[in-house]
């Protein structure tokens, strides 16, 4: 492949058609040599990648588009909440979709379980057919998804620089009014999509609560509740092992030396059994406000 056509392919997401790589010098016996080498791929007649592209781009040039909302975020390395199905962004008239795995196959659109298609002609235009703009694929994740996952995208989006305040502004003036609240809670401070997804639930329940607060030299919490409370939200790839084990001991034992309470709480725990994590804040903090007032505390269980 000449530095021309590869060129192109990077400039362009790693997604090429074939009138393109003509213009670049490779002739169709060309072509055809690259994809029986695997120095290309055809997911679909007429266009090409790179083999190293992210499969879900791959599969968005199969399906008849180009990748966006949680897929392209996902691509991209922001944190999702679900990316079961592939988003993909199609032409207004566009009609007769491909399946994502089978580019012989155009499932009816009752029959697409695993692919979400965004009809939006001038995003699709300003694509032209490689890759989604950061904006125009943050606008498409915040008229589709959920609140709290909007926001652990945005957040991840924010912390890892890939969106500044004015991205953020122009983001917010993008889309329909009542969904802008939405994007008025992002926090870039967030490391993870289960602290964005906890400070909401915070939020929701009313508790008073500072993010990312360095407590001592060199040692910084999640979050601290009124003061006291140091909880801590574990990520689903948390480290283990030994020595991360007793790091983590002793970082506690640190914490509960400074006059801290400290909560652990896991992934699975945050996004899925919430109300367990908030009664245990709540009853928490009860007792310590008890305990400051001067006040005997209740025992959390009652005979």
């Amino acid at each position: 492949m000449n530095g021309d056509a590869f060129g192109f392919l990077l400039t362009h997401g790693g997604v090429a058609r074939r009138r393109d790589l003509e213009r670049c010098g490779i002739s169709g016996i060309s072509i055809a040599r690259m994809v029986h080498l695997g120095v290309l791929i055809r997911p679909r007649i007429g266009w090409y990648c790179l083999p190293d592209v992210d499969r879900r781009v791959v599969e968005a040039v199969r399906v008849g588009g180009v990748l966006t909302c949680v897929s392209a975020a996902a691509a991209e390395g922001l944190w999702v909440l679900d990316e079961a199905k592939l988003h993909v962004c199609v032409r207004a008239t566009g009609s007769a979709f491909r399946s994502r795995s089978d580019s012989t196959s155009y499932p009816p659109s009752d029959e697409r379980l695993d692919v979400t298609l965004h009809w939006d002609d001038e995003a699709w235009s300003a694509s032209g057919g490689y890759e989604m703009q950061r904006l125009a694929y943050l606008r498409h994740l915040v008229s589709c998804q959920a609140r709290d996952s909007v926001v652990a995208t945005l957040d991840s989006a924010a912390h890892c620089g890939l969106i500044t305040d004015e991205s953020l502004r122009q983001l917010r003036a993008s889309v329909p009014a009542v969904l802008r609240p939405t994007i008025d809670l992002v926090d870039g401070r967030a490391e993870s999509g289960v602290e964005s997804a906890a400070r909401l639930g915070f939020l929701a329940a009313g508790l008073p609560f500072e993010v990312q607060v360095v407590v001592a030299e060199g040692l910084r919490v999640d979050f601290v509740i009124d003061g006291v409370i140091a909880v801590e939200v574990d990520g689903s790839e948390h480290h283990s092992g030994h020595e991360a084990f007793t790091a983590d001991r002793k970082r506690d034992a640190f914490l509960n030396a400074l006059g801290y309470r400290v909560l652990h709480f896991t992934y699975a725990m945050v996004l899925f059994d919430w109300p367990t994590v908030l009664s245990t804040i709540v009853m928490v903090l009860r007792r310590e406000r008890a305990t400051r007032a001067g006040l005997t505390p209740l025992s959390p269980f009652r005979r």
